[in-house]
């Protein structure tokens, strides 16, 4: 399951951390890759710390160390994200796909 904070309003060029958390029902639950998606066009993967930034899409992917670890550097274009992931569930033998929503505001 994905938790944590879901809004965030950071300046622009201020440090962007998105606070999501990734809650475990069993001990051997795995969170696959994370997509997020609606990222605002004026970012660049140069302002990532990990993973792959598209901006034509405005999609990042990358794996759930990755993600847990990600920071990036915010535009001035406000946005609302669309965090996916697919975990793996062992003792039930099957995978969950994971969503969560963040609103992004960005300042000048």
């Amino acid at each position: 399951m994905l938790g944590g904070s879901t809004s965030a309003t950071v300046s622009e060029g201020g440090l962007v951390t998105l606070g999501v958390t990734e809650a475990k029902f069993d001990p051997d639950d795995t969170l696959g890759t994370v997509t997020i998606t609606g990222l605002p066009g004026d970012l660049s993967q140069a302002t990532f710390n990990g993973g792959t930034y598209t901006s034509g899409t405005g999609t990042w992917t990358g794996t759930a160390a990755q993600f847990a670890a990600l920071t990036f550097h915010a535009g001035d274009t406000s946005a609302t994200l669309s965090i996916s992931a697919t975990a793996s569930r062992p003792r039930m033998r099957r995978s969950v796909k994971l969503t969560a929503c963040i609103n992004l505001i960005g300042t000048r």
